[in-house]
Formats: C-alpha cells, structure tokens, sequence
C-alpha cells in the first residue's frame, strides 16, 4: 500500500546538518545515496549527468512522486513514480 507524503517540512530537510548513520530526513537520505545509484537514477530518472543534478531537484522530485510505502520508520519515500529509486528515511533515537 502506498501513502501521499503529508509530512512537516522538517521531515524533508532538517533544522541543523549533521552526520548520522540513520537519515532522519529526506535531505540526509538523498545525500547519503551511493554514487552508483546516484548515476543510475541522474539518468534514468532525470536524464542529465550525475553533476549536473543536485538534491534539491531530487526532493522535488520527491514531492511530485508524493509517495512513501510506509508511515512508520524507516519510511520508504519513492523517488520516482514506478518505485525504481528510493530513500529511507528513520525516526530520530532519543540520544540524537
């Protein structure tokens, strides 16, 4: 089952950048996405070079999409509409 993105916005960027294992937001996953996978989707997503997209177009992409598969963490937020690409986003842990 798939459900529309009906999130605060501090669910697609956060307040402060920081490093974490578990992206607590979608800003996090998107730039923790491997470089493999980040050319694969640049192209078969977007159709232009790796450098020549950034994670802004990739979260309004996000947005467009409007699709995760879950609403409990981690919540898969579908990058695109056929569900080819996807980032997980977790709650934060008590100590973060």
């Amino acid at each position: 089952m798939s459900y529309s993105l009906s999130f605060a916005d501090d669910f697609f960027y956060p307040e402060q950048l920081q490093q974490t294992s578990r992206p607590t937001n979608v800003y996090q996953a998107v730039k923790g996405m491997s470089g493999d996978t980040w050319r694969q989707m640049a192209s078969d997503v977007f159709h232009v070079e790796p450098d020549q997209l950034d994670v802004e177009a990739v979260i309004e992409q996000i947005r467009q999409t409007d699709t995760c598969l879950a609403l409990y963490s981690p919540v898969e937020v579908l990058i695109d509409g056929e569900g080819d690409y996807s980032v997980s986003v977790y709650d934060q842990q008590p100590d973060e």
